[in-house]
């Protein structure tokens, strides 16, 4: 070898290389000895692509990983015989061959960078390492999925948000935002810029005003009575007597008797629809002095049934009078003659062969 400092091996099958040593003055005095010289090929990294993809369903930001699918990347034509790959998360594990990962590998960021280490299988020495990124990209999120709630034959406006690239809905719109005017569920699909999208169902339920069928009544008792209204439709409603407070109950108890207007309200703003009702009833007591306050007694109402019969007994079941239904009342008096205080018995009887009775007081 002439020059023994830049010596050039020209193949990777290891050689033996002998060494002489001899007195500069008298060369036969010499010795030899040998070494084993091993020249590694030195791999060169590819250049691997990027592995990126939409969350799961969790939009979590943390996926599973296997990156042996990058491994004829990173090979480049070099033979795995001769070679190992494996990756890192830094590069002084690279570097080190230190902290190699196991699969599958679970993400700690949305954004991360992976280093592929190639080594020289005979010679650890012999490495290089290249990197590519992985990333998670997240899902849109679709805030308002309702649900909406609409009035019969009014056509409402439903979103699914500001922001992404494209929306699918199930009634073929392409648009932010659609109009609907019945209840049902719809199905839109929204794209980010990063290509992930998400499904929602957005449920629009379909109010309408109140149809009153009719209100069943629980009348003849002093304040006891009872007002109910049967009503129909697909809205959701509450019920008052004044139109100002307002119950969840259709029914209203320990009414007087008298006129009421029970009002039926949608809640979401459908409208209010009334009907009025009566409750017929006797008076606990009147008052036959004259004074122009309760000097008759009559049955409340009871005009609106003018074919009532009407009959007042004493408490021993005398009868004393039949009076009309469309009349003033009973005064009071018996053939005349006023009655003294007490308590007085009446009964009602319907065309229909109903009948109620009760009690009330006669002060003097």
């Amino acid at each position: 070898i002439t020059n023994d400092t830049a010596y050039a091996s020209s193949t990777t099958t290891p050689e033996t290389i002998f060494v002489r040593i001899e007195a500069v003055t008298n060369p036969v005095c010499a010795d030899t000895t040998s070494f084993t010289l091993t020249v590694s090929e030195q791999p060169t990294a590819g250049t691997a692509p990027d592995v990126v993809g939409c969350d799961d369903i969790s939009n979590d930001g943390f996926e599973e990983f296997d990156f042996t699918s990058q491994d004829a990347a990173i090979y480049n034509g070099q033979s795995p015989a001769d070679f190992n790959v494996t990756y890192h998360t830094s590069q002084s594990d690279a570097d080190n061959d230190t902290g190699a990962l196991s699969f599958p590998y679970t993400n700690v960021s949305r954004a991360q960078t992976i280093y592929a280490r190639i080594e020289n299988a005979a010679n650890q020495d012999c490495y290089d390492v290249s990197n590519f990124r992985i990333e998670v990209f997240a899902r849109p999120t679709i805030a308002n999925q309702g649900p909406y709630t609409i009035c019969a034959g009014v056509p409402e406006t439903i979103d699914a948000g500001p922001g992404y690239s494209s929306y699918l809905w199930s009634t073929g719109e392409m648009t932010q935002t659609i109009d609907v005017s019945s209840g049902g569920d719809y199905t839109v699909t929204v794209t980010n810029s990063d290509g992930c999208d998400s499904t929602a169902t957005i449920t629009v339920v379909e109010s309408d005003v109140a149809v009153i069928e009719r209100i069943d009544v629980g009348q003849f008792e002093v304040n006891t009575n009872t007002l109910t209204a049967i009503v129909t439709g697909s809205g959701d409603y509450e019920f008052s007597l004044d139109d100002f407070v307002y119950q969840d109950s259709q029914r209203f108890t320990n009414l007087y008797p008298g006129f009421y207007t029970i009002y039926v309200r949608d809640k979401n703003g459908c409208g209010t629809v009334s009907m009025d009702a009566v409750i017929i009833g006797g008076p606990p007591y009147f008052t036959p002095n004259q004074d122009g306050y309760h000097d008759t007694w009559q049955v409340i109402a009871v005009s609106e049934i003018p074919d009532a019969s009407i009959y007042i007994f004493d408490r021993y079941g005398k009868l004393l009078k039949q009076i009309s239904a469309t009349g003033p009342g009973w005064d009071g008096t018996y053939n005349g003659n006023p009655m003294p205080s007490s308590d007085y018995w009446y009964l009602v009887e319907l065309a229909d062969g109903r009948s109620f009775k009760g009690h009330f007081a006669l002060k003097r």
